[in-house]
């Protein structure tokens, strides 16, 4: 199930509330380098006003309750993100006991932004639309995994600032602690990649040295 939606449950969400708050991550998904950038949406109010009519909305149409908010701010039309699912490894499952699990993009800023939608392995959208500021799509995890969504850029750039707000279930739930060790596992294994790519450059670099 994929549909679009005017989501309006308590307030007008013509502008973006990013700028007023500190929910800012320069990558979206579980990234264990990125979960330091998370914060608890009990200090950002625009954002905690959101969640009791949310909740109130997914409990309405048999969802689960949301409990992340990925906010992404897109300075203009230069910015964009290419197409993508979100991967369920730590996403909660649908079930007849919990309810549907959903992905909602709430359009957020000053101006619509174009979204498309592809089935998997093929290159034209089969939707295309530009999403107004307070327009939402809803689509359930298993829908999102039979397609890819993208938040194209636009070639002149010029059509000002947007971004969105995008709430999900996570079944995936670490202490403190644990996290603390897989940002510094994840440290670890980036500067051995880094470390070995810089291995690989100089001992080219020798041997074509070595041939002149």
């Amino acid at each position: 199930m994929v549909s679009m939606l005017r989501y309006d449950p308590s307030a007008p969400l013509s502008h973006c509330p990013l700028s007023h708050c500190s929910l800012f991550a320069c990558s979206t998904g579980v990234q264990w380098e990125v979960v330091p950038a998370q914060t608890d949406w009990a200090k950002c109010k625009e954002i905690e006003n959101l969640v009791g009519p949310y909740d109130k909305w997914c409990e309405l149409v048999g969802a689960q309750p949301a409990n992340q908010v990925i906010a992404t701010a897109y300075r203009n039309g230069d910015y964009g993100i290419g197409a993508h699912f979100d991967k369920a490894k730590s996403i909660a499952p649908s079930s007849e006991v919990s309810g549907v699990s959903l992905i909602t993009v709430v359009k957020m800023g000053d101006c619509g932004r174009p979204f498309n939608l592809y089935m998997l392995g093929e290159e034209a959208p089969f939707w295309s639309e530009v999403v107004p500021a307070g327009w939402a799509i809803v689509m359930t995890l298993e829908a999102n995994l039979q397609t890819k969504h993208e938040v194209p850029m636009v070639k002149d750039g010029g059509i000002g600032n947007s971004g969105s707000l995008v709430w999900r279930t996570i079944s995936d739930v670490r202490t403190a602690q644990q996290v603390n060790k897989l940002v510094e596992a994840s440290r670890r294994q980036k500067k051995r990649m880094r470390d070995a790519k810089g291995t690989r450059l100089r001992q080219r670099e020798k041997r074509g040295s070595s041939t002149r």
